[in-house]
């Protein structure tokens, strides 16, 4: 990941490497996590895995304690 002087980039390229590993676009799977529908994307096990770290407390804590989630989510508050 770049440094948080390119919070934007973060994301940007966050979303790109996701889409890629998709099949789908930055734009579409944008909208889709706007819209609550990123499961359309994913295949079943990786629905049920995403179902699993969600159901699990500490997978969360880890999850949005890691460095790549804070990026993340300090750029999204940057768009704001």
């Amino acid at each position: 990941m770049n440094n948080s002087k390119n919070g934007g980039n973060d994301i940007n390229e966050l979303m790109k490497k996701a889409s890629e590993h998709l099949n789908t676009t930055p734009e579409q799977l944008s909208a889709l996590a706007r819209t609550g529908r990123v499961e359309s994307v994913l295949s079943p096990q990786q629905t049920e895995m995403v179902k699993q770290i969600l159901a699990d407390e500490n997978a969360i804590k880890k999850l949005l304690s890691s460095k790549q989630a804070i990026e993340i989510i300090k750029g999204l508050k940057k768009n704001e």
